[in-house]
């Protein structure tokens, strides 16, 4: 049987989560307040005449029926062989199409303004409308990529979970590490402290991290390290730090890099070039980005192979 999340009948009447076996589930007592976005909401579901997008890649097939019972898919297969419960709600859903829950990889929730043109950041809290919309398209696990209240993203994926607001499953991201500028939290440096702040943060629920451009090797090293030794995973925004050099570390995803790759090198991945630019522009030393030559700058800049080991593949 197949787990429904209870999330589902709110963002679209029933889609599944997750088309591949996993374990049931216990539905939370809803509230009020999330109970008015619930439509259906009975303890058996039909679901006929639906054309099924399983999200493995295999091709749609239409006619199908779902069989809903509580948080599980008991059956789906063709609407002539499935067997409708005579205590189920049958919904028709001729001309419609059901699609595994969407899971973003890279959201937030606040959005990013300006105070003036200078470019002085702001961020609004979104915490109440976003969450809604992420429901209202179908987006039902959300990953933060950075937080700039960890505490109030926390208490809401609490909240969520517990049924007491609407939203999708939520996976919290920590602060951005080493990000610096305005209106942010504080710029923890050094390995020890981002150690530290790795282990507090894990401490109340965080599982994932992300470095963001200042960061040095030796600081991405002690993130990526403290992270995975209470269970977490790392992401990044890097400048500082290669892509290169955060593969070689053990980094779980990458997002954003200020430099692309310009060249390949023989029996190589295109390495990535103008890092010792970027660290310049990042406010990093010689001394902190030892492999970079003095003197180049911007993407002329020459990133010695030598400090790494390559891409993994």
């Amino acid at each position: 049987m197949l787990r429904l999340h209870w999330k589902l009948a709110i963002a679209l009447c029933g889609v599944p989560a997750t088309l591949q076996a996993q374990q049931p589930g216990q539905r939370p007592v809803l509230s009020d307040a999330v109970r008015r976005y619930v439509t259906v909401d009975r303890p058996v579901v039909a679901l006929t005449n639906v054309r099924v997008i399983d999200g493995t890649g295999r091709p749609a097939v239409d006619n199908q029926t779902l069989i809903i019972s509580g948080t599980t898919i008991q059956n789906v297969g063709p609407a002539a062989r499935v067997a409708i419960p005579r205590d189920a709600q049958v919904l028709d859903l001729r001309g419609r199409t059901i699609i595994p829950g969407i899971v973003g990889m890279h959201e937030h929730l606040y959005f990013s303004v300006y105070l003036d043109e200078n470019g002085v950041p702001t961020h609004q809290d979104m915490r109440y409308s976003f969450p809604r919309l992420y429901l209202a398209a179908g987006v039902t696990t959300i990953r933060t990529a950075g937080a700039k209240n960890v505490y109030s993203d926390l208490n809401l994926k609490n909240a969520i979970d517990a049924g007491v607001v609407p939203g999708p499953d939520i996976y919290v991201t920590g602060p951005m590490f080493r990000q610096g500028g305005p209106l942010t939290f504080p710029d923890i440096t050094g390995s020890e402290q981002l150690r530290a702040a790795v282990r507090y943060w894990s401490s109340l629920g965080v599982r994932w991290f992300k470095i963001y451009q200042q960061a040095t090797r030796a600081e991405t090293r002690a993130i990526i390290e403290e992270a995975h030794a209470h269970g977490g995973r790392v992401t990044g925004h890097l400048c500082a730090t290669s892509f290169e050099e955060a593969v070689d570390l053990g980094i779980d995803n990458l997002e954003h890099q200020q430099r692309v790759p310009e060249r390949k090198t023989a029996g190589r991945m295109p390495t990535q070039l103008g890092v010792c630019g970027a660290a310049r522009e990042c406010g990093l030393t010689s001394s902190e980005k030892p492999h970079c030559a003095t003197g180049s700058s911007g993407n002329s800049a020459h990133f010695d192979t030598r400090s790494v080991s390559g891409v993994r593949e």
